[in-house]
């Protein structure tokens, strides 16, 4: 397992850049010393590794977790596969001995490790680890969501942002004339007082 430090992704100078934006994101693991056996994490801090982390260093591992549940990879699939149609899934290769990173799988067996990804499909990956976590923090703050986003996948970001407000508190910074439409979209229709503020700081 690789529930600790992730280099291969969080050192990647593509992704260093979002990871303050995630403060509001947090994880306890404080452990235990004297529980007899194995140490264990204490009750009331336990370890969601399928949210990101404060620091942002444990992206891989909410990726690696919704990828489980079909309902919640879907639009992260379907935006990987509006960039790259030959795109079907995601593999998470180990790095040294307890390390994970994400690469794309293709349908000719190709991998497409970090490294090599668009900065379209790093951001696309970002913004589905935070907007389909399996278990989201109650508020989630975003500035300059659709900030490396493809024009092409402005809706389903929108789309994306509203089945997240569905579930949690969403507060969005910054100004898109772009976003804004494709809200209104998304919203439409939507039952009265959606989670979702938009702030123009």
């Amino acid at each position: 397992t690789a529930l600790g430090a992730l280099p291969a992704f969080y050192n990647d100078k593509r992704v260093q850049p979002y990871t303050e934006g995630l403060a509001g994101w947090r994880r306890h693991g404080r452990i235990d010393p004297s529980a007899a056996g194995a140490p264990r994490r204490f009750e009331a801090e336990r370890v969601f590794h399928d949210r990101l982390s404060e620091d942002g260093r444990n992206l891989v591992n909410a990726l690696y977790s919704l990828w489980d549940f079909e309902a919640l990879r879907a639009p992260v699939l379907a935006g990987l596969r509006a960039l790259d149609p030959t795109v079907t899934g995601l593999s998470f290769p180990l790095v040294g001995e307890q390390g994970l990173t994400v690469a794309l799988s293709h349908e000719d067996g190709r991998a497409t490790e970090l490294a090599a990804m668009s900065d379209e499909a790093v951001a696309w990956l970002l913004r589905g680890a935070m907007l389909c976590a399996v278990s989201p923090a109650p508020l989630l703050v975003l500035d300059a969501a659709e900030e490396g986003i493809p024009q092409g996948l402005i809706a389903p970001l929108a789309a994306m942002l509203r089945s997240a407000s569905e579930r949690v508190q969403v507060v969005l910074t910054g100004a898109s004339e772009a976003l804004d439409a494709a809200l209104t979209e998304a919203f439409a229709g939507a039952p009265e007082g959606p989670r979702l503020v938009r702030l123009e700081v």
